[in-house]
């Protein structure tokens, strides 16, 4: 068997990036956060395990829905590149659009993806675990290959192998953490696994268009 070069290395081309991180101010916002989508859901009650809220969550959201929104903002400023920019002058801004989703047991949302806008993040601010690590609870949030499903079409068993040696997946899944950002491109296909936690899962998630100024 041919064994492969020392100086062998595999490059990952044309990654997808998508970022998960804390956000800084999560302790200082849930709270009124949390609050405030609680209120706007006894207004306006849905039975189905998945209620969201519509786009008008800058409108109720007060301070901590705009404190959340420009650090996003911020955070997506600096993963982008306008290649025709002309020194400092922008020729682009964001329009955000903002809203809420709450997941009670069993509540799901469906792979899905949002065409004319560049970045998509997803702000938990409250994960519905209770602090029970159990994996059978459900809820991640997962990402869909952009690739599938041409890569399982000729032989599904045959799969890539990753630097770590594992096979490839044609999904990625990410735990839900309360206070966690994830952010990622707008185009990439994610949903919600069916969730199993005692709580409520809430969430705020936000899409970013780019509009060029005049």
């Amino acid at each position: 068997m041919a064994e492969p070069s020392s100086a062998a290395r595999l490059v990952p081309f044309f990654p997808t990036h998508v970022i998960a991180e804390p956000w800084p101010a999560f302790e200082a916002h849930a709270g009124a956060l949390r609050d405030a989508i609680l209120a706007r859901r006894a207004a306006h009650p849905d039975e189905t395990p998945r209620w969201s809220s519509g786009t008008d969550l800058p409108d109720w959201g007060g301070e901590a829905a705009r404190a959340l929104c420009a650090h996003v903002q911020a955070r997506i400023d600096a993963m982008t590149v306008d290649k025709a920019q002309d020194g400092d002058r922008r020729r682009f801004r964001w329009a955000a659009t903002l809203w809420a989703d709450l997941l009670t047991r069993h509540g799901a949302i469906d792979l899905h993806a949002f065409p004319g806008t560049s970045w998509t993040a997803i702000c938990c601010i409250d994960d519905g675990y209770g602090g029970d690590a159990d994996p059978m609870l459900g809820g991640e949030l997962v990402f869909l290959d952009p690739r599938y499903p041409e890569v399982r079409t000729r032989t599904p068993e045959l799969r890539t192998r990753r630097q770590d040696g594992s096979a490839d997946q044609h999904e990625v899944r990410l735990r839900a953490a309360s206070g966690q950002i994830v952010i990622f491109p707008s185009w990439l296909m994610h949903g919600v696994r069916p969730f199993g936690g005692g709580g409520s899962r809430i969430s705020i998630a936000m899409t970013f268009r780019a509009d060029r100024l005049r």
